[in-house]
């Protein structure tokens, strides 16, 4: 049998435009609009667009829910702003449960309690279904949701009582909303955002909760969410925790972990074993010089293991409204937590990274907010930031952008010291400072990824630096000197 030539044709079009669907755009996304924007979650759609959930707040009017509608190019194509009955309120996860039906949960306040809102809209932002849910005796305070694999909804977090204690629950709802087992733990205050994960074959779950002032516990939950065994939290990595399964007998935990003698934070990274053993460790930062603080939605995602990313704020100001140079952070690792690439997006502002989506097409979605280090004005812009696979981000003129660091320079500004630190993927690069004339005025070799600089003859005023690597420039900025 011939093939015929218009069938060869219909079929080679399809192929070019299935790996078109799947090609590795890049792209900058920032939302400025004059009124206070945070975002919350990102869904890659299985048209290959993005939803971004966020809420919006100007002083005016209750909370606001944005959803914003984003194609695979970064462009805003659609938009949706609203309150619900004039009621404060916002969404915390979003699913995608059909081609097109969307689940959103997250609260509305209802006079003196919050609510839990479970909220379906189709792919063009209308309503389809919306209901609100009293928590027995508690107010919701926040949750992330999941689909199990009989198709419900688990949906899990904090509530707090009366008194404004929180403790952690899990509530299992169908598809619709309606109620099938609700669940707190009430052995300990709980506090920040945790995760949860679903055994396989229906064994029951794993739930990593933070205590407030007891630490955490891995809680073994059958599968009427009743405590089997408790465990601790191995090397107290707590809080901002993602779970995610390498295999059936192992899983990926992370999390901050705080230096008790400074207070400062860096990432953890570990491979636990399901009896909840560490197989690996890994730590991502210098918590004795700077905070690395994990994504305070979602800091741990991936869609081939191979390609597993981490992400969180490099020099994190603990406020978002700090007058700091911050940067969005990323790391790719593999199952063994070997780092393959670490890099920066951002300095020169207050970059604070809330999440991370790992997309079909091996590349990372970064999402959090913009501050531009003004105090007159109070107000953070949306930032999103779609990479490649090695974390590289084109500019609209195709170049390399600028945002992108693989080594920088820091406290900026700073006195009589900074310190150089290069991504993992170098061991050592050439750091050169600048006066604004463009003469040398400083030159070393690093050769740590970490290095502390004394300067203490150098003039107030500002200095362009550049790292060099390989004949190649790894990182460059402005450096002030206070």
């Amino acid at each position: 049998m011939k093939t015929r030539p218009v069938h060869l044709i219909i079929v080679i079009a399809f192929i070019l435009l299935y790996h078109a669907s799947f090609s590795q755009n890049t792209f900058e996304y920032r939302l400025n609009d004059g009124t206070d924007n945070i975002a919350k979650c990102v869904l890659e759609t299985n048209s290959g667009q993005f939803i971004l959930n966020s809420v919006k707040m100007d002083g005016q009017v209750p909370t606001k829910v944005q959803l914003l509608k984003l194609d695979s190019y970064g462009k805003l194509i659609d938009t949706k702003i609203f309150d619900y009955q004039g009621k404060r309120c916002g969404f915390d996860q979003l699913l995608q449960l059909e081609p097109n039906l969307f689940l959103l949960t997250g609260y509305i306040v209802d006079g003196d309690t919050d609510k839990l809102w479970f909220w379906k809209m189709d792919s063009l932002f209308n309503e389809i279904q919306s209901r609100v849910i009293q928590l027995g005796k508690y107010n919701y305070s926040n949750a992330r949701i999941k689909r199990d694999c009989e198709g419900n909804i688990l949906c899990f977090g904090l509530v707090a009582d009366s008194l404004f204690r929180h403790n952690a629950f899990v509530y299992k709802l169908s598809e619709n909303g309606d109620s099938l087992r609700f669940k707190v733990f009430t052995t300990h205050h709980a506090f920040g955002h945790f995760d949860l994960l679903e055994k396989p074959e229906n064994q029951g779950y794993i739930y990593v909760i933070c205590g407030f002032g007891a630490g955490g516990d891995i809680l073994d939950l059958d599968t009427l969410f009743e405590i089997q065994t408790r465990h601790p939290v191995p090397n107290d990595i707590l809080n901002f925790t993602d779970l995610g399964w390498i295999s059936p007998k192992t899983f990926f935990q992370t999390g901050e972990k705080i230096n008790s003698s400074t207070g400062k934070r860096k990432i953890g990274v570990q491979v636990l074993d399901t009896n909840y053993a560490v197989i690996h460790v890994q730590f991502l930062g210098e918590s004795d010089t700077t905070y690395y603080f994990p994504g305070l939605r979602k800091n741990l995602d991936f869609v081939d293991l191979n390609t597993t990313y981490i992400g969180g704020t490099y020099n994190f100001g603990m406020d978002e409204f700090a007058m700091v140079d911050s940067w969005y952070y990323l790391t790719r690792l593999d199952t063994t937590l070997n780092i393959q690439w670490e890099k920066f997006y951002g300095g020169e502002a207050n970059y604070t990274l809330y999440g991370i989506t790992a997309t079909r097409d091996e590349g990372c979605l970064m999402f959090g907010t913009f501050y531009n280090n003004n105090p007159e004005v109070l107000k953070r812009d949306i930032y999103v930031v779609k990479v490649n696979k090695d974390g590289v981000l084109v500019s609209t003129d195709g170049n390399l952008s600028k945002l992108v660091q693989e080594a920088i320079l820091f406290p900026n500004p700073g006195s009589e010291y900074c310190i150089a630190l290069l991504g993992a993927q170098h061991p050592s690069a050439t750091l050169r400072l600048y006066d604004m004339s463009g003469a040398i005025i400083f030159s070393r070799e690093i050769r740590q990824q970490q290095t502390k600089i004394d300067l203490p003859g150098l003039a107030k005023g500002i200095y362009p630096y550049r790292f060099e690597c390989g004949g190649r420039i790894i990182g460059s900025g402005k450096w002030v000197r206070q």
